[in-house]
This record gives structure tokens, sequence and C-alpha cells, in this order.
């Protein structure tokens, strides 16, 4: 568990933050007791095993006498996700992404963030496998009730043209 002493500074209690955390991770901190509210802080500085400095603003209405449950969530290193893609890919393999970056409660697929058509074109010049994409999006049932009932949706499948690789 852990403790906010201030704004920034977490202190740990029998933790070992030197092995299990990294500057640019994600902490989670439980603030609410029987509601499943997470307060997300970015972790700035490892100080020691029971030490820890958050990124400015950092955590703010937490109770310095209270202890709060956490959970870390590494940073992603893009760069190498980036790369993995593009082997599986390159390698005439599949594999799913939702390419809108996130959820949301529209009816229809969001435009794709522009990750996808970095991988997508990435994978083309490095290796000349041109990925075919089909397009995927999840409708919730009940969005608000935890495991709803939901209905995988794809679009139609879609290859890069070479006018689009060229412009590339």
């Amino acid at each position: 568990s852990i403790k906010f002493e201030d704004n920034i500074t977490v202190r740990g209690i029998d933790t070992k933050f030197m092995t299990e955390i990294n500057p640019g991770d994600q902490l989670f901190a439980v603030t609410k007791i029987g509601e499943t509210s997470i307060d997300e802080q970015l972790i700035k500085e490892v100080i020691s095993d029971t030490e820890l400095k958050l990124k400015d603003p950092g955590a703010t209405g937490f109770d310095p006498e209270k202890e709060y449950k956490y959970k870390i969530l590494p940073k992603i290193n893009q760069g190498k996700v980036f790369k993995d893609v593009e082997t599986v890919l390159g390698g005439g393999g599949s594999l799913m992404i939702f390419p809108e970056g996130g959820s949301h409660d529209q009816p229809d697929l969001l435009p794709f963030k522009a990750g996808i058509a970095l991988m997508t074109f990435s994978t083309i010049i490095n290796t000349g496998q041109i990925p075919v994409i089909i397009p995927s999006g999840l409708k919730y049932f009940n969005r608000d009730n935890f495991r709803s009932n939901v209905i995988v949706e794809y679009g139609r499948p879609f290859k890069p043209t070479k006018k689009m690789i060229d412009l590339y």
C-alpha cells in the first residue's frame, strides 16, 4: 500500500519501488472505498524502495493519513511495439489492433489514429509486405455495466494503394 505525503511524494509501505517501478510508469491508486474509482498519476522519479515522486501537478485530494492500494502500469516503448508489429506483418502474420485508439459511445467507427498508418507504411517500406487492414470496433449493449454483452463489428478490408505508399 502507499500514502501520499504531499501532491508529488508517495511513500510505500513494504514496497520495492527500485525494482518494480521506472520513471514514466503510471501509478493507479484506488481512491474510493467500495467503488472502482482509480486516480492515475505519472511517475517522475523513483527515490528509494519506499519513496517516489510524481510528475507535476501530481496527486491532489489524497488524505496523507490514509493508505491506498495501488497498481503500476509500465511505460510502453512505442518504438519496440512498432518494430514488433512490423516483424509480424512483414512475415505475413496477422494481428488485431483497434485503430480508433480508444473507447467511445458513437454508433460508427471513429477515424483511425496515425499509429496504424505508421505501422502499415513502415511495414511496406521495410519488408515489402503490404498488409490488409480490416477495421474493427466493439459495440456494447450496456457499456456502463462490467461484462456487458458486446458485438465485434468489422469494416471492409482495406489495402493501401501504390499511390498512398508513394505519397508516404
